[in-house]
């Protein structure tokens, strides 16, 4: 992830993250992937997946990398509700 342009402190958190949600969740995840779950179900609510790696694994991510997707302003491909992702504008410059 450092050749992409991540530090090596963000680097290592998201490989934390990555290897966690692995070892917590990979049954759970293989099972939805297999059925073809969708990521949230009509009234929003994650998948067994997604809900697993927030449990297991999202606690400490938020904690050491202090940033998430949805509090960058970031969407991604989880359909959240627009008022959970913060307004914010980027500027990559």
């Amino acid at each position: 992830m450092e050749n992409i342009g991540f530090t090596k402190q963000c680097s290592e958190i998201w490989y934390f993250n990555t290897v966690n949600t692995r070892k917590e969740c990979f049954y759970i995840c293989m099972k939805s992937w297999a059925i073809g779950e969708k990521n949230v179900d009509e009234n929003g609510n994650l998948n067994k997946c997604l809900q697993c790696d927030e449990d297991k694994s999202g606690p400490v991510f938020k904690y050491y990398s202090g940033r998430t997707r949805r509090n960058s302003g970031i969407f991604s491909e989880i359909d959240r509700p627009g008022d959970s992702i913060y307004n914010m504008t980027q500027c990559y410059y």
